[in-house]
């Protein structure tokens, strides 16, 4: 019977999935699969390194799949929060990415509902968060796929 769950394991995956619940289950996950948690007596490793190859590929399939439900103006919207930073202002985001107000709150709230981005405060100003660095990575990486300045990209 294994031990409990040592406290730095579980600090090294939180600080790789950044809390975010999905990430973290798919982090452990992929550490059990390639053997990286246990040493060969069976008890947890205390040298356990997370570094960005080991983000699981599915991890970045099913992020790269849920960007694919925007349509165009949707993922300009998204790869403008990118380019702003890992957290975003509503009134910044309108100013960058010229689309209306009304088509911009429905990105933001699609984005919300399927975890992409998450509201980190209450107020006027109500700042947004990518739930992920690896999801704002694919969402600016999804608008250079498709053509889009391909030169920036």
């Amino acid at each position: 019977m294994r031990t409990r769950y040592p406290t730095y394991i579980g600090r090294t995956i939180f600080e790789e999935s950044q809390g975010n619940p999905f990430f973290v289950e798919e982090v452990y996950r992929h550490l059990i699969e390639e053997g990286r948690v246990f040493d060969a007596n069976g008890q947890f490793r205390s040298d356990i390194k997370i570094d960005e190859i080991d983000v699981p590929e599915n991890v970045r399939l099913i992020i790269g799949r849920r960007l694919e439900r925007f349509d165009e103006d949707e993922k300009r919207a998204l790869a403008a929060a990118a380019v702003i930073g890992r957290s975003f202002s509503f009134h910044l985001l309108t100013a960058l990415s010229q689309i209306d107000v009304d088509e911009l709150f429905t990105v933001i709230e699609k984005a919300q509902r399927m975890g992409l981005i998450v509201s980190i405060s209450e107020g006027p100003d109500k700042p947004f968060t990518f739930a992920h660095e690896l999801v704002r990575n694919r969402a600016a990486l999804s608008r250079c796929r498709q053509g889009v300045r391909r030169r920036v990209c």
